[in-house]
């Protein structure tokens, strides 16, 4: 059955270790999404005000954290980027796309892997 009006809902999942969402350089969450999987969580990050500051500091675009234990799993950073949306490519394993407030839309690829 439903919860009663005004009771307390389950919650599923959790915080992030640390509490919070935000990150030092970035402490506007844009969009969460999950992966095609949905192992993994995505949170677009936005360093707030009108996106035009061009400080050539890298800011963080995007964080994934793992679902199961909320691990932060991967932090992106870029030069200029200020996200409106971030999402996952449709096909596991392919990265994310996101949409800029400056009109742009770009895609970052998994780090690759070498054997040594």
């Amino acid at each position: 059955a439903p919860p009663a009006a005004g009771a307390p809902r389950p919650v599923v999942g959790g915080a992030p270790p640390n509490g919070g969402l935000g990150t030092p350089e970035s402490d506007i969450v844009t969009s969460v999404k999950l992966s095609p999987t949905a192992s993994l969580a995505l949170l677009g990050h936005s360093r707030g005000g009108d996106g035009m500051a061009g400080d050539g500091v890298p800011r963080v675009v995007s964080v994934v954290y793992r679902v199961g234990d909320m691990a932060k799993v991967d932090t992106r950073r870029e030069v200029g980027d200020d996200v409106n949306i971030a999402r996952f490519h449709p096909t596991p394993g392919e990265g994310i796309v996101y949409g800029t407030k400056q009109g742009r839309i770009c895609k970052i690829t998994p780090p690759q892997c070498f054997e040594i």
